[in-house]
C-alpha cells in the first residue's frame, strides 16, 4: 500500500478497470433477470471522505443496474488523502494508476488552501479527456453558469459539480437582530461593512450582548462583490488586474470600518480578522448584528429562543471555478463512451443517483436531495476559470498578506499601520508578485478568448 493512500474497492472483480465480465456478475434472481453478457465495470476513482462506515457506496447502484438488465457495473476506489498532506489528490491518482492502470472515471477530490490550484494543474497536464459538444448538452441538469465557471484555458474537461456553490446563496449573509436595530436604519443598507456603525450605534454591547458577531475572515467581502482574492492578492474587477490589497481602495475601506467597530468595543469578544475560528466562546451570546454564512440561521433558535425576530440580508455570489468535486473521464481510459453513458444516466436519472447516499452525492457533484438545482442569485465572477496554482503563489508574501489583515483592524493608528505594512510588503517583493500574477491572469484570458 503506497503511502498516504487508502484504496476501497466495491466489487471483487476478476478483471481491472473498464472490460468485460460474464462470470463474476451474474444474475441471482433467475425468475426475474437473465445473466448479464459483457458487462463493462468502470473504474471510478474519487476521494474517500472517511464517511461511510464499512458500507459499500456503490452497491445499491450496481444492484439496480444489473435489475435493469445493464451492461455497466462501477468499481468504486476511494483515494484518502488525509494520512499525509505531502500528497495531492493528482499524486494520489498517479501512484495508483502506476500499479492498477487507468481509471474510468476520476472525481477531483479536496483542494487545501496550501494546495490551491492542483485541479487546474492536473487538468491542464492532459490527464481528462476535453468534453465534446454534444456530450455537454446532454447534461440537461447543469446550469449554463455551471459549465461556464467550469472552464480551463476556455475548454471543459470535466462535468461541473453541482452541490458546491448553488443554492439560494452562499455569498455573505447580514443578520440583523430587530431587538436591538431599528428598522428605519436598515431601509437603505447596501452590505457594505461600513454602513454597520450607524446601525449599531444604541445597541451598546454589554457582557451578554455582542453588537457584531462577525465570521468573516480576509478578503471573504470579496465573495460577494465582482472582486477576487487569489494567492492572497486582490483581483479588481474594474481593472481585470491583481494588486497588493494595501493599495486598493475597497480593501483599505473594509479594513477601516472593521477597525472603527473594533475599537468602539462592538466586538467584545477575542477575533482574529485574519483566520476565523469557529470554536470561539463569544457564539452563546446574544447578538445585535451578525455576518456570515448561511449557516448561521442554523443556530438561532438553541442561542436566541424561539420567540426572536431576525432580518436577513443578502447578496448575489459570484462563482469562480468549479473544479472541485467534477468528474472527468481520463485520456487512458479503454472504455470513454460507456463512462460518459454512465455519468448522463446518473445526472438525469435523479432515483438512479438517489441509491448512493449523501455524502457520495456530494462527492461526485450531484444534485443534493435528488432536487433539481437552483442557481438563485448566484452570478458569474468575472474571474472564473482562473485559478492561480499553489506553484505560481509566494508562500512568504502570501502570509504576510493574510497576517497583516488582523493587525490593520486592530491597530491603533491606522494610518500609520496601512504605511508599515505597505513598506514590509515592499521589501519582500510585493511588486514583483503582483506583476507575474497579472502575467499570468493575462495569458489565461488569452487563452479562454482563443
Amino acid at each position: 500500500m503506497k503511502r498516504g493512500i487508502v484504496l476501497i474497492s466495491v466489487l471483487s472483480l476478476l478483471i481491472s478497470g473498464c472490460g468485460t465480465n460474464g462470470e463474476g456478475l451474474t444474475q441471482k434472481n433467475e425468475e426475474n433477470l437473465t445473466q448479464s453478457e459483457d458487462i463493462t465495470v468502470i473504474k471510478w476513482g474519487m476521494q474517500d471522505l472517511g464517511v461511510n462506515e464499512g458500507k459499500l457506496p456503490f452497491e445499491a447502484l450496481n444492484k439496480r443496474l444489473e435489475e435493469e438488465g445493464s451492461d455497466i457495473r462501477v468499481e468504486f476506489v476511494g483515494l484518502d488523502i488525509y494520512a499525509d498532506r505531502s500528497f495531492t489528490f493528482p499524486t494520489l491518482v498517479e501512484e495508483y494508476e502506476k500499479e492498477n492502470g487507468s481509471f474510468d472515471i476520476v472525481t477531483y477530490g479536496s483542494d487545501w488552501e496550501d494546495k490551491r490550484g492542483t485541479a487546474n494543474i492536473f487538468l491542464e497536464s492532459g490527464y481528462f479527456r476535453e468534453l465534446k459538444e454534444e456530450d455537454k448538452a446532454r447534461f440537461k441538469d447543469i446550469p449554463d453558469i455551471c459549465w461556464e465557471a467550469g472552464k480551463v484555458n476556455g475548454k471543459h474537461y470535466t462535468v461541473p459539480a453541482l452541490n458546491f456553490g448553488l443554492g439560494k446563496n452562499t455569498g455573505i449573509y447580514f443578520y440583523f437582530n430587530m431587538k436591538y436595530i431599528s428598522e428605519d436604519k436598515l431601509k437603505s443598507f447596501t452590505g457594505s461593512i461600513s454602513e454597520l456603525e450607524e446601525i449599531l450605534s444604541g445597541a451598546a454591547p454589554n457582557e451578554s450582548l455582542i453588537g457584531l458577531d462577525y465570521d468573516c475572515d480576509y478578503l471573504m467581502f470579496t465573495e460577494y462583490t465582482q472582486d477576487s482574492e487569489k494567492g492572497g492578492l486582490f483581483l479588481s474587477h474594474k481593472t481585470m488586474k491583481a494588486m497588493n490589497p494595501y493599495e486598493a481602495t475597497e480593501v483599505i475601506e473594509q479594513a477601516a470600518a472593521l477597525n472603527s467597530l473594533y475599537k468602539k468595543g462592538f466586538l467584545n469578544y477575542e477575533i482574529n480578522f485574519s483566520d476565523w475560528e469557529e470554536d470561539q466562546k463569544y457564539l452563546d451570546m446574544d447578538f445585535a448584528v451578525a455576518v456570515g454564512d448561511d449557516g448561521r440561521r442554523e443556530g438561532f433558535t438553541e442561542r436566541l429562543g424561539t420567540d426572536y425576530n431576525v432580518v436577513e440580508y443578502s447578496f448575489p455570489y459570484y462563482m469562480e471555478n468549479r473544479i472541485l468535486y467534477s468528474t472527468g473521464i481520463p485520456t487512458e481510459s479503454s472504455c470513454p463512451e460507456k463512462a460518459m453513458e454512465l455519468l448522463i444516466r446518473l445526472h438525469g436519472d435523479k432515483e438512479l443517483s438517489g441509491l448512493l447516499t449523501e455524502s457520495e452525492r456530494d462527492a461526485i457533484g450531484l444534485s443534493r436531495d435528488n432536487q433539481p438545482v437552483e442557481t438563485g442569485e448566484t452570478k458569474l465572477s468575472p474571474f472564473a476559470g482562473f485559478e492561480l496554482k499553489y506553484t505560481d503563489i509566494d508562500a512568504e508574501i502570501h502570509t504576510l498578506l493574510v497576517s497583516s489583515f488582523d493587525r490593520l483592524c486592530k491597530a491603533e493608528d491606522f494610518d500609520n499601520t496601512l504605511e508599515e505594512i505597505n513598506a514590509e510588503l515592499k521589501a519582500v517583493g510585493i511588486d514583483g508578485y503582483v506583476e507575474k500574477v497579472n502575467k499570468l491572469l493575462e495569458e489565461s484570458n488569452a487563452a479562454s478568448n482563443q
